[in-house]
């Protein structure tokens, strides 16, 4: 591995996942600084962050090298995926001097965000007599800051800092994972390979539902316009999960399936529910659109082996309320009203209001427009929604 006078660009990171933006900024840093080869580290155990919520570290490493595989100045290093304890830079930067030999220049690929907390980091006068820095801008980054900090540490430590000209794209992983986490695309953000892996692994979903196919079959029994409906449904209950701190995937899923019934003809609804043994009041009897929510909960779960009861009960529930209503139940209920696709309905501002500060009153202003739709086209107002509205006014 040693040969003296190379020049090798060390980038570190989380890489959960590595993305295009890491290897634009590495490609970018080699080319500027006519760098013989990349090494791309994945971190081990990280001291500054929570490892529980980090994917393991094989898993890491193999998207890494399925990401440099197509690029010959490009590698990618366990070092710290196998380093027994936390990992940290300077220890790093030391074992590599050691592989590489004295003569060789590191330079050390590092974000914005990284280089705003470098006196942070341990021995960072270590660090900087170690390596060059190469520092990276990154779109959230404050420039003036950064600037300061760079300044500060040439003439604290004389850190050999250089910035990288190329233009920052405006990609994190953080963001990849939580589109991942509810079915938006992620094409042409990572390499095709990595996101293969993830689809093959079902990393960031936290669950094996192809909600992919679930999209496709659901968007072709509804019309276009019951679908721009489900997909408002769908963004209204992921930013409300955000909001309530519900899962996010969770609420992505009731959002997709509580309305797969909705349009099948009112026998149709009455008998696939007789023929799934779905027991139906006289209330849905008389109102089969009412029943549309249950019979959408049964196909979620045979036709999509969705086993989740708090999925399952938000979908069933949906268009009447229930008892005890948890958090998704009141998610998926009040983001049916709110969706943007709503528009010139009374009273429906009032709902997004509420629905950002007060889940339970948003849930009762749902509540009440329903019941007042019902009794308005002279129909009978079914006991769950009346004993739900009940309970979740006594709650605000």
């Amino acid at each position: 591995m040693r040969d003296d006078n190379r020049r090798i660009g060390v980038m570190g990171g989380t890489f959960d996942p590595i993305h295009n933006g890491h290897l634009a900024v590495a490609e970018g840093a080699r080319r500027q600084f006519g760098l013989d080869s990349v090494l791309f580290v994945p971190t081990g155990k990280a001291p500054h962050k929570n490892n529980s919520a980090i994917s393991p570290g094989a898993l890491r490493y193999e998207m890494a090298a399925l990401s440099v595989s197509g690029n010959l100045y490009f590698d990618v290093s366990k070092i710290e995926i196998e380093r027994a304890g936390a990992s940290y830079t300077v220890d790093t930067l030391t074992e590599l001097k050691r592989l590489y030999g004295k003569k060789t220049k590191i330079f050390f690929i590092a974000g914005a965000d990284a280089m705003t907390e470098m006196f942070t980091w341990k021995s960072p006068e270590r660090i900087f007599d170690l390596c060059s820095i190469i520092a990276a801008g990154r779109p959230e980054v404050d420039g003036e800051a950064l600037n300061r900090q760079l300044t500060l540490a040439r003439e604290r430590y004389g850190a050999k800092i250089y910035t990288l000209k190329t233009p920052p794209l405006a990609i994190s992983s953080s963001d990849i994972r939580n589109r991942v986490q509810v079915e938006r695309p992620v094409k042409y953000l990572l390499p095709e390979t990595v996101e293969l892996y993830i689809k093959k692994h079902g990393l960031y979903r936290g669950d094996r539902y192809d909600m992919e196919e679930a999209e496709r079959w659901v968007s072709s029994r509804l019309s276009d316009k019951r679908w721009r409906h489900t997909m408002g449904v769908a963004e209204d209950s992921v930013r409300l999960a955000e909001i309530y701190g519900v899962n996010r995937r969770k609420a992505y899923i009731t959002a997709v399936f509580h309305d797969c019934a909705k349009e099948l003809p009112a026998a149709e609804k009455l008998r696939r529910c007789d023929e799934r043994g779905i027991r139906l009041d006289s209330v849905m009897r008389s109102q089969p659109d009412l029943a549309h929510g249950l019979l959408s909960a049964e196909i979620a779960k045979t036709e999509f082996n969705i086993e989740d009861p708090e999925i399952l009960n938000a979908i069933r529930f949906h268009t009447t309320g229930c008892e005890q209503m948890s958090l998704l139940d009141k998610i998926l209920l009040t983001a049916d009203c709110t969706e943007p696709n709503r528009i010139n309905i009374a009273g429906i501002d009032a709902i997004r209001e509420a629905a950002l500060i007060d889940l339970d009153k948003a849930t009762a202003l749902c509540l009440r427009m329903k019941i007042a739709y019902t009794e308005l086209k002279k129909q009978a107002v079914h006991p769950f929604s009346v004993k739900a509205l009940r309970e979740t006014e006594n709650k605000t």
